[in-house]
């Protein structure tokens, strides 16, 4: 029967005690019991890493602009500023959630929650830097566009997601 919790909680780490309890109907333990058993088996309960989602496509532009600018000077990136932006949730929290997973793989897609940014009831942090150094960091409201923060300080282009990367009018 042991066997049978560990294959469970393998192929779904995300079930709780009660859940694979509930996927053995002949099992007649507690949850507790089950819980120790995960514990024998070396799959201990754990808060999953939280990983920004990078989808296939971004992945592929990310390659893509690293291949074009490979041979780029230390003049050519004295040219670029580098920006990025990050969404703080006001009212709620997100929730937590427990995954139960072997010892070094925490961030195995398996056992990771993917983030996306953007949401309502937030506020942005959107923040530059560049070769000169450090620009100012902007709070933003959600409700505000960001289209319209890059388009009052001057700034044009943008690949993928994150990390972007913008040029500035110089």
């Amino acid at each position: 029967m042991d066997r049978r919790i560990k294959r469970i909680c393998q192929r779904d780490p995300w079930l709780s005690g009660p859940r694979i309890i509930a996927e053995i109907p002949e099992l007649e333990v507690s949850a507790r019991t089950v819980q120790r058993r995960l514990v024998e088996a070396k799959l201990y309960s754990r808060r999953p890493a939280k990983k920004p989602l990078v989808s296939e496509r971004n992945r592929r532009a990310r390659l893509e602009f690293a291949q074009r600018h490979l041979n780029w000077t230390v003049q050519d990136w004295r040219k670029i500023l580098f920006s990025d932006e990050t969404r703080y949730k006001i009212f709620n929290s997100d929730g937590m959630r427990r995954v139960r997973r072997p010892v070094n793989t925490r961030f195995q897609p398996k056992y990771t929650i993917p983030t996306i940014k953007h949401g309502r009831g937030s506020v942005f942090l959107w923040g530059c830097f560049s070769w000169s150094g450090i620009g100012p960091l902007f709070f933003l409201e959600w409700n505000r566009s960001i289209a319209l923060h890059r388009r009052d300080y001057g700034l044009i282009g943008v690949l993928g997601h994150t990390p972007k990367c913008y040029v500035a009018l110089c």
